[in-house]
């Protein structure tokens, strides 16, 4: 019995993905987007904030490190 209950419920969840990519095809049709273009546009935009974030970091590091030292010596 377990066999089959378990059968079952792999086919539930076939049916439920099949039934799941089709509907957002339709979504992206109607939306008229790529598959798969928000996805790359989610992952280009962290990126770049996060190299921004770095830069100003390294920036704020060098200003405490070396010219901070300058200002206190005069």
């Amino acid at each position: 019995m377990d066999n089959s209950s378990e059968n079952l419920n792999s086919n539930q969840i076939k049916n439920y993905l099949k039934n799941l990519e089709a509907r957002i095809s339709r979504i992206e049709t109607y939306l008229k987007l790529e598959p798969g273009e928000e996805e790359l546009r989610e992952k280009k935009e962290p990126e770049t904030i996060r190299e921004s974030t770095e830069k100003v970091d390294a920036l704020e590091f060098h200003i405490g490190q070396f010219w901070f030292a300058k200002v206190g010596i005069v």
